[in-house]
């Protein structure tokens, strides 16, 4: 919080999506419930809701304390404004920017009170960015019949990072991504991403829904020329990419409503975050897919490791792995 603090006190605008997952768990294994899952969504009946609610409201409330002190430099000036210093602490600014629709009975299973994203509420994040403020958007989403629905923090984030057309997403988790030869991934291109995703699909129903929402044909990415005729390419750098484009709409959802919604949902959960056996390619996929929607960075970073944000943005090696849509090449004779 304290670098974020100060990355906002050098201009940068956040919006924070805070994961709620652990303290939900925790929250219910407190009370003697268990936590249920239907495959990598929470299974929300009205005991998960009040702690769902609970962690939510407590992880708000924490945010904003850790915020109120303001960045670590208190004679901080404003990055581009002369003679505007920053202010004792940081104006953190939360509401119902999210609207959300039951998840409903799939594949037998009755999610309850689980939500899917339907609406960022855009205008108000970006008029609240605009007036200076750290926005904090809860993965609690309001339905039109005025339920609360506790969504997954993932579709959440990539559902804002492409609303609200982001240039960075950044995803904090708890380890980090390897190589086949067990050293940390630093760099990305999309290409590269698309293909390790594609390789190890079979590992993560994330992923498997990322290739079938992408395109199950094999994309080629050759130097020199396309393979494939009939699919439109587009040059990025030397490689060439799917002409697929990411999006989400308000009122309707990721891709006009049949893209990555419904059972086809970015939701990283259940067996299969809490195993990680497949690494960490469930936020791969997510990270490829809103490149494809025109974010240009995701940096996906260790959040055990402590000046891990700093790190990743400010040095060459960086702390975590980037994900990147576009490669710039220099042609030198």
């Amino acid at each position: 919080m304290q670098d974020i603090s100060l990355l906002h006190g050098l201009g940068i605008k956040f919006v924070l999506v805070p994961g709620t997952h652990v303290q939900i768990d925790k929250l219910l294994a407190d009370r003697g419930k268990k936590a249920n899952y239907g495959g990598r969504y929470r299974i929300t009946d009205s005991d998960s809701l009040d702690a769902a609610m609970e962690a939510a409201g407590r992880i708000r409330l924490t945010i904003e304390a850790k915020l109120s002190p303001g960045p670590p430099m208190l004679d901080l000036r404003r990055h581009g404004v002369n003679g505007r210093w920053h202010e004792i602490s940081d104006n953190v600014a939360s509401g119902n920017f999210l609207g959300a629709k039951r998840r409903g009975v799939v594949g037998g299973i009755d999610y309850g009170f689980t939500g899917e994203v339907k609406k960022i509420d855009v205008s108000r994040i970006k008029e609240r960015l605009d007036r200076d403020s750290i926005v904090v958007v809860s993965n609690m989403g309001y339905s039109s019949s005025g339920e609360v629905l506790n969504c997954n923090t993932y579709e959440v984030a990539t559902a804002c990072a492409l609303a609200i057309e982001a240039d960075k997403l950044i995803c904090v988790v708890d380890g980090q991504i390897y190589d086949e030869h067990g050293r940390v991934n630093r760099f990305m291109s999309i290409e590269e991403a698309d293909m390790l995703i594609r390789t190890r699909a079979k590992q993560s129903e994330t992923a498997a829904n990322y290739v079938k929402v992408v395109g199950e044909e094999d994309i080629s990415y050759a130097h020199n020329f396309p393979i494939k005729e009939e699919k439109e390419q587009v040059w990025v750098g030397r490689d060439f990419v799917s002409d697929y484009t990411a999006s989400f709409r308000n009122g309707v959802g990721f891709n006009n409503g049949n893209g990555l919604s419904g059972e086809q949902g970015f939701a990283i959960g259940g067996a299969e975050r809490l195993s990680r056996s497949n690494g960490y390619l469930s936020e791969l996929a997510a990270a490829a897919y809103v490149c494809h929607g025109g974010v240009q960075r995701v940096h996906i970073i260790d959040g055990t490791v402590g000046g891990s944000l700093l790190l990743e943005l400010f040095t060459r090696d960086g702390a975590g792995t980037l994900i990147a849509r576009y490669i710039e090449t220099l042609a030198l004779s």
